[in-house]
């Protein structure tokens, strides 16, 4: 369907002599993500409203899709697939920070502060991996992997400074760890998949 809606689309601003004819691929695919994003993060927004996490949409939609952009990370093979998948992942995220909000505090506020740290030293050593299907330039790999370090870093020193010095709630500090936690986690098996492909 969002194929069809995205070729539509794409067809229309070539008749209407906007876009040129050997361009179609190129916008019908510009359509698509653009489609496919809009209906995750609408539906996240909803869910969010539906449990009564609101704050926490934003939270995920700020600390989720920013390092999925620049390090990379697991792609599903359909628009479907990823909208499920995004959708299971933003669900992991609350049920993850409800049984982190029930640990002690200080354990909590150490744990998520390893977690940031090691999410650093794993976008600093592994990002960005390489999707297959959407291949970059060198210059284009040097400026994502330079964003999503700085993204990262500056997520992991907000986080905590919002916590240890603005005393954000604790509950905020657990949900916007354990997102940032599951994009690196999507790098990581990503990256993965990409050394075992390239080894066989």
């Amino acid at each position: 369907m969002i194929h069809r809606i995205s070729k539509r689309c794409a067809l229309k601003l070539s008749k209407a002599k906007l876009i040129d004819t050997a361009e179609l691929d190129v916008y019908c695919y510009g359509f698509e993500q653009i489609i496919s994003t809009t209906a995750i993060i609408v539906t996240i927004l909803i869910a969010a409203v539906l449990t009564g996490d609101a704050v926490k949409s934003l939270l995920f939609i700020v600390c989720f899709v920013p390092i999925r952009i620049f390090a990379g990370g697991f792609h599903c093979s359909t628009y479907r697939g990823c909208f499920l998948f995004s959708n299971g992942i933003f669900l992991l995220s609350l049920f993850l920070g409800k049984m982190e909000d029930g640990i002690f505090p200080v354990a909590a506020a150490f744990i998520n502060a390893a977690i940031l740290l090691l999410c650093c030293i794993i976008v600093y050593q592994v990002a960005p991996v390489l999707n297959p299907n959407n291949p970059l330039s060198g210059s284009e790999i040097i400026r994502n992997k330079r964003c999503a370090r700085f993204v990262i870093l500056v997520q992991a020193f907000v986080i905590i400074i919002a916590y240890f010095v603005a005393h954000t709630n604790m509950m905020y500090y657990n949900f916007s760890t354990i997102s940032t936690g599951l994009s690196i986690c999507l790098t990581v098996i990503a990256w993965k998949q990409l050394r075992k492909g390239g080894n066989q």
